[in-house]
């Protein structure tokens, strides 16, 4: 099934008038009048719709609506690489993953911006469409560690450490929702300056993931895998 995003759906109204955007991707899908489309508003809502007329007029029928609640909460919150292409990657699939919120770190050892967050958005957008997540995630920042950790709603702040300790299940007591932010340095990893900050914050646990060094959005990758893997 095709997941197509339109920010612009809600939960009133029989007509659907897509956007250029969405008529693209009808014409690139070979929709043809009369055939089905899903399309999904990043806020939880998902609609069956039918095309009426041709795809370059845009105008879908919707046949039925589903909300879909916000899943539990999961940060990520990653400092800015050197390569645009893997901070990207990273960015997608951290998206497909299920985290619920993005955060770039303008950390004391992060490269220049070399993504803009409107192409990063884009890149949340296709994973979602991708992986039929009905939430997208929210793309913060950049900021700074200090803002980041001062501002979170994060209960619990995993950081990746060699010499840490091996993952640990992350459950939900019956008054609070555990909310983790996986945290992941740029190349060179996060400043001595950092991680005092970090040593003490009751918050932070310091995870090992693995038994070699790994490059940053690998390390974010197996980081939420396992994260997500102790909160089920």
């Amino acid at each position: 099934m095709d997941y197509l995003y339109d920010s612009t759906l809600t939960d009133t109204g029989d007509i659907v008038e897509a956007s250029r955007d969405l008529r693209r991707h009808l014409a690139a899908l070979r929709i043809r009048e009369g055939q089905s489309v899903t399309l999904v508003n990043g806020k939880g809502l998902r609609a069956s719709c039918t095309l009426v007329g041709a795809a370059a007029d845009g105008m879908l029928r919707v046949d039925t609506r589903e909300y879909v609640q916000a899943p539990s909460p999961l940060t990520l919150a990653m400092g800015l690489l050197d390569s645009r292409d893997r901070l990207e990657f990273a960015v997608e699939k951290a998206t497909e993953l299920g985290v619920t919120s993005i955060v770039l770190l303008d950390s004391d050892h992060a490269s220049r911006m070399r993504a803009t967050s409107l192409r990063l958005q884009s890149k949340i957008i296709a994973a979602c469409e991708q992986c039929g997540s009905l939430w997208l995630p929210e793309l913060a920042g950049p900021m700074s560690v200090d803002v980041f950790l001062s501002t979170t709603t994060a209960t619990v702040l995993v950081i990746g450490d060699q010499d840490g300790e091996p993952p640990r299940a992350l459950q939900n007591d019956a008054k609070n929702v555990v909310h983790p932010a996986v945290m992941v340095g740029p190349e060179g990893g996060f400043s001595q300056r950092e991680q005092a900050l970090f040593s003490v914050d009751q918050r932070v646990q310091r995870w090992a993931i693995g038994r070699q060094r790994l490059r940053a959005e690998t390390a974010a990758i197996a980081m939420i895998a396992a994260v997500c893997a102790t909160t089920q």
